[in-house]
């Protein structure tokens, strides 16, 4: 493994970011953009379907792999999820860092 050394030689290129070229393209005026509308734009319905829609693959792939499951576990509870329980899931982690907690299983007791 090499180690990090310092390099006179090296001048990075400084670039200047705006919204010029971010691509993202909101139909507002600026003063009326509101956080929700910027994740809107970059997680749509049709992405947040499709991420519900592999999450619960995976789990039926994680099944078939485990074979029998014992009857007390927790996968015997997993439902199906769709978008708008994850559009939830999204919010309540949004919202973690107005709530602090010591620890990270704090958030998701009762």
């Amino acid at each position: 493994m090499e180690k990090w050394k310092h390099n006179d030689d090296f001048h990075p290129t400084n670039f200047i970011f705006d919204a010029s070229n971010s691509e993202l393209y909101l139909d507002l005026e600026e003063n009326e953009i509101r956080e929700i509308d910027v994740f809107h734009s970059l997680f749509d319905y049709d992405l947040v379907a499709h991420i519900a829609e592999e999450t619960s693959r995976y789990y039926k792939e994680c099944i078939e792999k485990e074979g029998e499951v014992s009857e007390y576990s927790k996968l015997k509870r997993w439902t199906d999820t769709n978008a708008d329980e994850l559009y939830c899931f999204f919010a309540m982690l949004f919202l973690m860092p107005h709530c602090k907690k010591n620890t990270m299983k704090q958030y998701w007791s009762t």
